[in-house]
């Protein structure tokens, strides 16, 4: 399973509060390793892409008053399209081996039998590495990718030329 990472804002903090996302993050890897996971190994990847304008145009769009300055207006148009050409953004993906051992089929007999109750273990296993993720500070959100989601990100690895996915956001 391949869970997409928003990592914890950043900007001017205090001193206590600047060491929460490495801290939490490190709480995190060890919730992973730990008995209370069924993930035997996990692996992080990390992209640097173009950036997408989509959100910020959207928000500019609905917040920018209609009887601003035209020439504002133009600027701000201006202003968004070269910051486009020139800015990258920075996703971090990690991926989830659970293996079907012992303690993931004892797991799954709670729920019954066959393809059903892999897939409910499977599903409340990366609820709770998510779970974990977000509430030891780690990252400030999480979302699973769906099937199209992740052979986006497969291909885009394979081939960097080819996009990642633009839409929806992880933040959606």
């Amino acid at each position: 399973m391949i869970l997409e990472c928003v990592g914890a804002p950043g900007g001017v903090m205090r001193d206590y509060e600047a060491d929460r996302p490495y801290m939490g993050f490190g709480k995190f890897l060890s919730k992973l390793a730990s008995r209370q996971s069924l993930a035997a190994t996990h692996q992080e990847i990390s992209r640097s892409l173009p950036v997408d304008m989509t959100e910020h145009t959207e928000w500019a769009v609905e917040n920018v008053s209609g009887g601003a300055p035209k020439i504002a207006l133009e600027s701000y148009e201006e202003l968004i399209s070269q910051v486009g050409a020139a800015a990258e953004q920075h996703r971090t993906f990690y991926v989830l081996n659970i293996p079907q051992t012992a303690a993931f089929r004892r797991r799954a007999g709670l729920y019954g039998t066959g393809d059903e109750a892999d897939a409910r273990v499977i599903f409340e296993e990366i609820r709770r590495a998510a779970a974990w993720a977000r509430n030891l500070g780690a990252v400030d959100s999480v979302s699973a990718l769906d099937e199209s989601r992740a052979a986006a990100l497969i291909r885009s690895l394979q081939d960097p030329s080819c996009l990642l996915y633009t839409s929806p956001s992880p933040r959606d």
